[in-house]
């Protein structure tokens, strides 16, 4: 969560030429609703965060973070890094990965790092393609589909997605927005382009 509300989703868009977004379904998807994130960071809450965890000023938190070996992802990643240093963590930045290899090279070295940089692209009208290949458990180290390279698993999150896959229509659609929602506003540090 403290990554999460450290990163200003404006700054990293911009690296791509595009705008952030506030929320996780895109615009022409069932299932977008009101905003349920900002765009711009919120340090306080980052710190407070972290401090809650027992890291401040005198003791930062490490993580590396992967990213593809392309500039606009190693600027992400630097940016990233400066706006989470804000928060009491220092991250470092390993773009030893080919872009066009990334996600096999993640899923042969799945211990090398602890954040990973990934995107999906939304490619038909089903939120479910955006989100459970990003965030389900099923899908860690997934690299035939540039899955889960984040590793993260969460009980809860697999059982809702169970849920809103025997779902249909807008009931479908409505499910899977409700589990973005709760995901990127207290669980999972996302950024959406609009």
């Amino acid at each position: 969560q403290a990554i999460a509300s450290a990163i200003d989703r404006q700054t990293v868009a911009g690296i791509f030429g595009v705008s952030a977004d506030d929320q996780y379904v895109p615009p022409t998807m069932d299932g977008r609703g009101d905003a349920f994130f900002g765009v711009s960071a919120d340090v306080a809450t980052a710190q407070a965060r972290m401090v809650a965890a027992g890291f401040g000023p005198s003791h930062h938190l490490a993580l590396t973070l992967a990213v593809p070996n392309n500039s606009r992802y190693i600027d992400t990643a630097a940016a990233i890094a400066t706006e989470l240093g804000d928060a009491y963590i220092d991250v470092t930045v390993d773009s030893s990965r080919a872009q066009f290899d990334y996600y096999s090279q993640l899923a042969a070295s799945s211990d090398a790092y602890d954040l990973a940089i990934s995107g999906w692209i939304a490619d038909w009208f089903d939120p479910s393609g955006l989100l459970e290949p990003q965030l389900g458990s099923g899908y860690v180290g997934d690299a035939t589909i540039g899955g889960n390279m984040s590793r993260w698993a969460d009980a809860q999150t697999d059982e809702d997605f169970a849920y809103a896959d025997h779902l249909t229509g807008s009931a479908r659609a409505t499910a899977f927005g409700n589990i973005a929602r709760r995901l990127a506003t207290e669980e999972v540090p996302m950024v959406a382009f609009g």
